[in-house]
């Protein structure tokens, strides 16, 4: 689905705002409303949706190669720039001693598992934690094989997808998982609500009875279920919808992967070193400092590595 017909491109720049906003509460000890979680599912939904099309019209091993080096080549980026630039700046180690750290070396390679550098963010109110976005790259990564498994059972058709949306969705609710953690399932009822839509025709009128639905639920216990079952479908067809000022960042670049991996450690060296009090100062730095290497990773970095993709003899 081309950039310029649809919205995709500016609602995961949005969704990753709101992920960097909720952050810049957070990283001070402040609690507030989950923009974050919101914004992290909407990525799911829309990534189960793209990708699913993605794997349609390519069903072979070539589709992994394709998510490698979507994802890959900025997570290298962002955990280098963390591990060797940051790091060293405001480690409470002396710089030898850092650089000898098998941590900081190895950092690039455990950052999922071992969030943390060698003196670094110490004493910052969110401590020791280096990159609290990456946890969800690995989940990512898990439901591109789900995808690709359930391709290869032939079980890519709508019946079987809305199924498995359906029953991830039961199974949730029936084991009573937490849906803002890193347990996979919670999010894959998202991911696979993308998927399931792929095969549905999203419109007005449903759309406005989900809306509703979602708003009516906010003041009951089942906004959560009700969010599962109406925010995936409001997605998709917010997507989609014609709507020309969505589609500013269409002729632009795809910003939102490096703003989502680049901004955490910025925020926690930004209330490293400046000490902000107020969540919105945090935020409008972050942005400034964020959004232009968002944009360089793109034109730089991710970019060329998809172009690579295009060559005739990439696949």
């Amino acid at each position: 689905m081309p950039d310029k017909d649809n919205n995709f491109r500016s609602l995961r720049y949005l969704a990753a705002t709101c992920v960097v906003f909720q952050h810049s509460f957070n990283l001070l000890g402040i609690v507030t409303i989950p923009t974050g979680w919101i914004g992290l599912e909407a990525f799911f939904v829309i990534s189960g949706y793209l990708v699913a099309q993605s794997y349609a019209r390519d069903p072979s091993l070539t589709f992994f190669k394709k998510r490698i080096f979507r994802i890959v080549p900025a997570f290298i980026a962002a955990t280098l720039f963390t591990a060797f630039i940051i790091g060293p700046l405001v480690t409470t180690l002396n710089l030898g001693d850092y650089l000898s750290n098998p941590q900081a070396l190895l950092y690039p390679l455990n950052a999922f598992g071992h969030d943390w550098l060698p003196g670094v963010f110490e004493n910052n109110p969110f401590p020791n934690a280096v990159n609290g976005s990456l946890w969800s790259l690995p989940i990512e990564f898990l439901m591109y094989i789900v995808l690709f498994g359930i391709g290869m059972m032939g079980l890519m058709k709508k019946n079987w997808l809305v199924l498995i949306y359906l029953a991830t969705l039961a199974f949730v609710l029936a084991t009573n998982r937490g849906f803002m953690g890193i347990d996979p399932y919670p999010h894959f009822i998202f991911f696979s609500a993308g998927m399931a839509l792929t095969q549905i025709q999203t419109n007005n009128r449903q759309a406005l009875f989900a809306a509703g639905a979602l708003a009516i639920s906010l003041a009951t216990p089942y906004s959560i279920p009700v969010m599962c079952l109406t925010f995936p479908y409001l997605v998709i067809w917010l997507s989609t919808l014609k709507i020309d000022f969505l589609r500013v960042l269409n002729g632009a670049g795809d910003y939102s992967y490096g703003l989502y991996v680049f901004a955490f450690p910025i925020q926690q060296t930004i209330v490293h070193a400046l000490k902000p009090e107020q969540p919105l100062v945090l935020f409008a730095l972050t942005m400034l400092i964020a959004l232009p290497i968002a944009i360089v990773s793109w034109h730089a970095l991710e970019k060329p590595a998809l172009n690579l993709l295009k060559r005739p003899n990439a696949a």
